[in-house]
């Protein structure tokens, strides 16, 4: 294991430099032996313990004394004898576990806008893709491995009391170290870009358009109208496009910024290839999005998605200066306590701004306050501004999860100060 500490702090930042951890020791084992060692350590009493992954955050939300960095522990890749799940290693990427279930044939429901994301960050502030039909990513979460604050090896699993609480944990259950996953057989999809669609025509045919294809996105300035990018399985009947909106088949192929140049992107013109090829809007290979860059996200109901179109495009020469793009998607509903999609099936309204914190922070208030009729819940992974939001207003399960979270960690070792902003 390999244990480090300073007192000045970890040179490390997140992937878009938003964020400069301020923890003085970072921990990565390399068992869940050590795992245990670091946490039942005494150096470690009365310190914020929180685990570090592909650092795809915004905020201080992973942030620390003690980093807990679980990349050096032994990959594990396992498949369920009826091959409906796979057991992995919680700090493994998406783009490793679509590597890996290539040769059984195997595909996930779903993935994020990018693959670089560790497994175990994405269901814990639940991350998701698009589809009405489709959950966030956690909603795939058959169990979770939990190193407890106490040293301890648990387990939860569907289906247990207080399941629906320990996935979405923000971090502030314990140290998960592997996750088992809903898979089924794989499948093939093609993505298309439409230009051109009227606004009158995306907000009359919305429900229509978006279940139109397994995954649909709309990318905006909220000024000028949406190119839509669809994403169908081949294994799935799809409507005629041309009698839903008014856009056409796009000639150049695109990245969701529109001053970007599309090689990071997966491949448009409707050419069909492997699901994870397709869902994500850009390549594991390349980098994704813009990295410069500050991201916020919020979620409303999709029933009320006319009345926040409107209400986005009235603020929408306000967030010019400092909005590269905007992107609407659709999320299906789920019972998970602290999921932005608990309950409603939704409209979630993402942002990519300028690489300026205070800024999209500004910006961002901006957009909770004009969508306050609508009860905004914020991405946990992106940045918000807390005043924003009545939390316990917005989430009926808070009290019932903060009771889980002591449960687990009754010393408060995964607490850290994002956690006893937003949740405690």
């Amino acid at each position: 294991m390999t244990f480090s500490k300073s007192g000045t702090g970890i040179p490390m930042w997140n992937w878009a430099r938003t964020h400069q951890f301020t923890a003085s020791n970072l921990a990565s084992p390399t068992s869940i032996a050590g795992v245990q060692s670091v946490l039942d350590g005494s150096e470690l009493r009365g310190e914020s313990v929180r685990c570090i992954g592909s650092r795809h955050s915004f905020t201080d939300i992973a942030d620390g004394t003690t980093l807990l960095d679980l990349s050096r522990l032994p990959e594990r890749f396992e498949i369920s004898d009826d091959r409906s799940s796979v057991t992995v290693g919680a700090a493994m990427t998406y783009a490793r576990l679509a590597e890996l279930l290539q040769e059984p044939q195997l595909a996930l429901a779903n993935m994020a806008s990018l693959p670089h994301i560790s497994i175990a960050g994405a269901v814990a502030t639940a991350t998701h893709g698009s589809g009405n039909r489709n959950g966030n990513l956690a909603t795939a979460v058959r169990s979770l491995q939990v190193v407890t604050s106490g040293g301890e090896v648990s387990e939860v699993q569907r289906g247990e009391a207080d399941f629906d609480g320990c996935v979405v944990s923000l971090g502030a259950l314990g140290a998960v170290t592997a996750i088992e996953l809903d898979v089924q057989p794989t499948y093939d999809v093609a993505q298309q870009v439409h230009e051109g669609v009227s606004w009158g025509t995306f907000v009359d045919g919305f429900g229509k358009i978006f279940a139109s294809a397994y995954s649909v996105s709309g990318f905006t300035d909220w000024v000028e109208p949406p190119n839509l990018w669809t994403k169908r399985r081949l294994d799935q009947a799809e409507p005629d496009h041309a009698s839903l909106h008014d856009g056409s088949p796009a000639k150049r192929a695109h990245h969701p910024v529109p001053t970007e140049q599309p090689d990071a992107c997966t491949e448009q013109f409707d050419r069909a290839g492997i699901w994870s090829d397709r869902l994500p809007h850009f390549r594991a290979s390349h980098k994704p999005s813009m990295g410069a860059e500050v991201q916020s996200e919020f979620f409303v109901a999709q029933a009320d998605s006319g009345s926040v179109i409107e209400a986005m495009r009235s603020i929408g020469t306000e967030l010019a200066d400092v909005l590269m793009v905007g992107e609407i998607r659709t999320v299906a509903s789920d019972q998970l306590w602290l999921s932005p999609t608990f309950d409603r099936n939704s409209l979630a309204l993402h942002f990519t701004w300028h690489h300026d914190v205070a800024a999209a922070t500004s910006a961002a208030h901006l957009v909770a306050t004009t969508l306050a009729p609508f009860a905004p819940r914020p991405h946990w992974g992106k940045v918000f501004s807390p005043r924003a939001h009545d939390f316990v207003a917005l989430y009926p399960r808070l009290a019932d999860a903060r009771r889980v979270f002591t449960e687990w960690d009754p010393a408060g070792v995964f607490q850290n100060s994002w956690t006893r902003r937003n949740i405690l």
